[in-house]
């Protein structure tokens, strides 16, 4: 005549997770989407056979939990159980990935206006993680994309910052951030003169423009741009001076210069003075 209970509980879905990629050290926030979630003292997840006891039950449809580490990269299926028995079958995917790593930037310095093109170096850099739009730089607090070139290589631009040295780090998760200490400096680059400062409006006249902080050109290389009229290759002096060969223009007048440099446009410019074409009609 006695009797126990027996409490017969919704059917427990995953659906998704996010992110789907982390770090082997673990550490990885995990968002769980799905249905059937219940705060449970026996709510267990489990990602490949290692079961983990602490879940954070947020709603009847999403929970959350810190992720382990493991030994090596593989795929993971994430499953949930709220009696420490029956769990779901669903196999929605994790995957711990190889370790990244910062090696060297090229350049590693460039105007506080920001906009150079930078090249890292290093490893790991997962092409999954590019697809799935996961992949950032960060300079400092500031998180710009990058392109994936190789495991070894992506390329991104710097974004504005106030001078001085930042530590750039990359994630693969656009979570869980690398920590090589791999520095950029930012300097602020000021064009202050040009020489000779007029020249003809047929343009080939070879000028240098001088300032300061001027950095040396990446592979992206130096142009002098004469502001509403053509863009010259430049050729890089030292940080002090840059050459170049004015355009030819339609009319005279004054036209301001300034340098871009490994896709950074220099927010100072100078002044050249395009004079009218000289003609020498005759002489007696």
């Amino acid at each position: 005549v006695t009797s126990v209970a027996f409490h017969f509980q919704p059917h427990v879905r995953v659906s998704s997770i996010e992110p789907v990629v982390g770090q082997l050290a673990g550490g990885t926030v995990l968002l769980v989407r799905g249905s059937g979630f219940l705060p449970s003292p026996t709510a267990v997840m489990r990602i490949g056979l290692l079961r983990m006891a602490s879940v954070r039950v947020l709603s009847t449809a999403l929970l959350e939990a810190t992720l382990p580490s493991h030994t090596q990269p593989a795929l993971l299926a994430v499953e949930l159980s709220l009696n420490e028995q029956d769990f779901s079958s669903d196999e929605v995917l994790f995957e711990y990935q190889a370790d990244a790593h910062v090696a060297e930037l090229a350049p590693s310095k460039g105007p506080s206006a920001g906009g150079a093109f930078v090249n890292i170096t290093g490893a790991g850099f997962s092409h999954r993680s590019a697809l799935l739009s996961y992949l950032y730089a960060r300079f400092n607090l500031t998180k710009v994309p990058v392109v994936w070139v190789s495991s070894r290589e992506v390329h991104c631009v710097a974004p504005e910052h106030a001078s001085g040295l930042v530590l750039v780090e990359l994630t693969l998760n656009d979570q869980q951030y690398t920590s090589d200490g791999v520095h950029f400096e930012y300097q602020d680059a000021v064009m202050h003169s040009i020489e000779p400062p007029n020249g003809p409006v047929l343009g080939g006249t070879s000028v240098a423009v001088r300032g300061s902080n001027i950095h040396a050109p990446g592979a992206r290389g130096v142009f002098c741009e004469f502001v509403g009229h053509d863009v010259v290759v430049a050729s890089f002096e030292d940080e002090s001076s840059v050459r170049c060969v004015t355009p030819a223009v339609g009319v005279s007048g004054v036209v301001a210069v300034t340098l871009i440099n490994n896709d950074a446009v220099y927010v100072t410019s100078v002044a050249f003075h395009f004079q009218p074409h000289v003609r020498v009609s005759s002489i007696e």
